[in-house]
């Protein structure tokens, strides 16, 4: 069984199919055809949560301005999602809307600021693998 972080959504394996509980909605036997180990090790990467902060140095020279980051157990197929760690900083709000696009590799994340970048460290969460 898992739990995201709210702990509100629950998964498990139950003879090759998929239950899933939010507190709202329940939907039962949704049909996988996947190994309990497969849907175990896809439901845990894609609940894994990391934070990485974004150095204002950094930055590529040009535009568009690039940052890697390594990210253990990232990978290429990847499509996780990414926000703003918790600040109380006005300019560190403002400079996370300049990372416009974010790409994975595998064991890392590369963040991209199309035509400005930011000129303070930025605190990124970055949930699923």
């Amino acid at each position: 069984m898992t739990f995201d972080t709210t702990g509100k959504i629950i998964y498990w394996y139950k003879e090759n199919k998929v239950q899933i509980y939010t507190g709202n909605i329940y939907a039962n036997d949704i049909t996988t055809g996947a190994p309990e180990a497969d849907l175990f090790s896809e439901l845990q990467y894609n609940n894994m949560i990391t934070t990485v902060t974004l150095v204002s140095s950094d930055w590529s020279a040009s535009a568009p301005y690039t940052q890697t980051v390594s990210v253990n157990g990232m990978r290429a197929s990847a499509n996780p999602f990414f926000w703003l760690a918790d600040t109380n900083s006005a300019a560190v709000a403002n400079a996370f809307y300049y990372i416009d696009i974010m790409t994975t590799a595998n064991g890392s994340v590369t963040f991209k600021c199309l035509s400005s970048k930011p000129t303070v460290n930025v605190p990124i969460i970055i949930k699923g693998r």
